[in-house]
């Protein structure tokens, strides 16, 4: 029996003949460059996110303050925006509300408890919700659910 590939991106098994995992080939879309614009004061969940998604072929743009997100997004048009309250604050939902109109998938990261808020979001048409404290398996996997569905 012939030995099986490893992805070259993340090391799980390749799909037959192949350099890459179907998770992989599906996030990279045949070379094509993924961005996740994250906004987040969390330098932990900056370095994860960074960690998981970098080596498949993901740019990853970490601000830890929202007053970069006008000038960010005026610059390139993000593949998913990831968006933590505790830095959003009340100006968070309108930057959401006109993330949204442009049709682009926004996680909101928010802190337990924060059902309002939520609520507000909800609202708008956010694609998904973390509550922190995090899970960080559960986190990577709705990042990599909303960068496989097209926009």
């Amino acid at each position: 029996m012939p030995k099986r590939r490893t992805c070259i991106s993340c090391g799980d098994l390749a799909d037959r003949g192949g350099l890459f995992c179907t998770r992989c080939r599906e996030i990279t879309q045949g070379g094509l460059q993924k961005r996740i614009f994250l906004f987040t004061p969390d330098a932990e969940i900056a370095r994860e996110v960074k960690e998981q998604f970098s080596p498949r072929g993901c740019k990853v743009h970490w601000e830890p303050k929202l007053d970069e997100i006008e000038s960010m997004m005026k610059k390139d048009t993000p593949d998913l925006v990831v968006l933590d309250v505790e830095v959003a604050g009340t100006v968070g939902f309108e930057y959401a509300k006109e993330i949204k109109s442009g049709e682009i998938p926004i996680f909101l990261v928010i802190v337990a408890g924060n059902a309002a808020s939520k609520q507000l979001f909800t609202n708008i048409g956010v694609d998904a919700f973390f509550v922190k404290p995090m899970d960080k398996v559960e986190f990577m996997t709705t990042v990599a659910k909303l960068l496989t569905v097209e926009t």
